[in-house]
């Protein structure tokens, strides 16, 4: 499973974000530990309410990333 840099409402359908721009990671002092994540990116136009959700690819992208 890879996570999907972000997805955005646009007119009432969820697009993919155009680009990703910055990824934060901070592991949490608790217990037990957390991850969190924030990604910043650009999305499209009249894009709102962006989150970041997991993504199941079927084939891997060919670049790997």
């Amino acid at each position: 499973m890879a996570a999907n840099p972000q997805q955005a409402q646009v007119a009432g359908a969820t697009k993919r974000v155009v680009k990703v721009t910055k990824v934060t990671l901070t592991i949490l002092k608790t217990q037990p530990p957390k991850l969190a994540i924030k990604a910043t990116g650009m999305a499209p136009a009249g894009a709102t309410h962006a989150t970041l959700t997991p993504y199941i690819y079927v084939h891997f992208p060919l670049d790997g990333i």
